[in-house]
């Protein structure tokens, strides 16, 4: 029909070059379209060894935003230090602060204690072999007592207001 020349074709042609025109326009925003921004989401896993406890892993967060990760060590322990790789933090902090911007890991390590424990002797008896002694929560101590010619070890006493048993 669009190849007869008569006056009905060239009416329809007509027409229909201007719909295709018209079709070329921008359209308007429609309101009720809604607009999706893809925002990245991201898992931060979280774990522990033994001795203590981490925040849980945390999952669905989103790109920039920032996530609060706090280690408890248990009595006795102290954190000896963060490893993975959401990155580097001092065994100083119980508390970390990491931005996402990918999937990282990031554990807490933790130790025993360290205590000092240290005899004395009272009074003019003698002295002990070993004064001074470093030991883990849960390690055995032993201190030797040397009494002087004439004495002999009375007892032992320990210390109020400290935790030794």
């Amino acid at each position: 029909m669009l190849f007869r020349f008569d006056r009905y074709s060239l009416f329809v042609s007509a027409s229909t070059l201007l719909i295709l025109f018209s079709c070329n326009r921008k359209p308007e925003t429609n309101p009720l379209v809604p607009i999706i921004d893809f925002v990245p989401k991201f898992t931060i896993a979280t774990s522990n060894g033994l001795g203590g406890t981490i925040s849980d892993s945390q999952n669905n967060v989103e790109s920039g935003q920032t996530v609060k990760i706090t280690a408890k060590a248990d009595q006795h322990y102290q954190l000896k230090g963060w490893t993975g790789d959401c990155g580097s933090f001092s065994k100083d902090d119980l508390e970390i602060t990491i931005t996402a911007s990918n999937n990282c890991q990031v554990r807490a390590e933790f130790e025993k204690i360290s205590y000092s424990i240290k005899a004395i002797s009272k009074g003019g008896g003698g002295g002990l072999r070993e004064g001074e002694l470093q030991k883990k929560q849960g390690k055995l101590a032993f201190f030797t007592p040397k009494p002087n010619g004439g004495f002999k070890l009375g007892n032992w006493q320990i210390k109020k207001g400290t935790d030794c048993l």
